[in-house]
């Protein structure tokens, strides 16, 4: 299923803005959901938006395997543009445990990102 969002740097005639994007799936009916490099170029209400529809399609116990690129300056937690978004790793955390989703730990490196994995409460 395609969903033709938003993205300044790669899709700026998307009809839908990130934070309308619903995923094509029903309340509690996905055992494991993989996010490679998209949360690396979501704005943070989109990433919120996203966490959260994660977790509304994630039944309980389900997993989420999410990339981030966790490289903010200093003093920054999220920052960044729609090519590219930096947040620590601790505030992803934050935002997920925010959705329902319960920080697992690091998962190592995908291809030069920072993996983590959350498990839906």
């Amino acid at each position: 299923m395609h969903l033709d969002v938003r993205n300044a740097h790669y899709n700026p005639g998307g009809t839908l803005s990130p934070d309308e994007a619903l995923f094509p799936a029903d309340d509690a009916s996905i055992d494991v959901a993989f996010g490679a490099s998209i949360f690396t170029h979501l704005l943070e209400p989109a990433a919120r938006h996203y966490l959260a529809e994660t977790a509304r399609c994630l039944r309980p116990g389900g997993v989420l395997l999410a990339s981030i690129h966790d490289e903010p300056p200093q003093g920054e937690r999220y920052s960044g543009n729609e090519d590219r978004i930096d947040v620590t790793a601790a505030y992803f955390a934050a935002l997920a445990r925010d959705a329902g989703l319960a920080a697992r730990g690091p998962h190592g490196n995908l291809c030069g990102q920072e993996t983590l994995l959350f498990e839906k409460r």
